[in-house]
């Protein structure tokens, strides 16, 4: 039961998160040019392709199967690329307007905690990703809470 509930709970919370992020995209107000979109679109493609790999497959054969080229495959992922680099662009905004930004000692514990679920040594993890990638990336997260935190959530009958 104690499961069942904390899964009914998580599922809640999803759903008012993507719910608030709809509503933010739908007031964002932006001229995104689309080299952005398709920027985004080939990154998830290569994540996606990771993830193949992982499983022990690889991309070339999963388009042989699904009958797709890599612009096909890129054109599918387009929807989501545009959600989120909307959402991340408006984020970012916020976080900007808010003066939202990450402390010395936040950046420090977020490397921390990467090298720790990596299992790399820190200054591999600092090598692989930029301060002001990280620091961007806090601050997004802390705008994140302050609308999650600002937010009129009322219940769905």
């Amino acid at each position: 039961k104690k499961h069942l509930t904390e899964a009914r709970q998580h599922e809640a919370d999803d759903d008012a998160d993507n719910q608030m992020i709809d509503k933010i995209i739908e007031l964002m107000k932006a001229e995104i040019p689309e080299a952005m979109y398709r920027n985004q679109a080939r990154e998830d493609l290569r994540e996606f392709s990771y993830r193949l790999q992982a499983q022990g497959l690889n991309m070339d054969t999963y388009m042989k199967y699904t009958g797709m080229d890599t612009d096909g495959m890129i054109n599918s992922f387009m929807p989501q690329a545009e959600r989120q680099v909307k959402i991340r662009l408006a984020l970012e905004q916020i976080a900007k307007q808010e003066n939202l930004s990450a402390t010395e000692e936040e950046i420090a514990e977020e490397y921390k905690k990467l090298a720790e679920n990596y299992k790399l040594e820190e200054e591999k993890v600092r090598a692989f990703i930029p301060q002001e990638n990280l620091s961007k990336d806090l601050a997004v997260e802390k705008a994140v809470k302050l609308v999650r935190d600002s937010a009129k959530i009322t219940e769905a009958e």
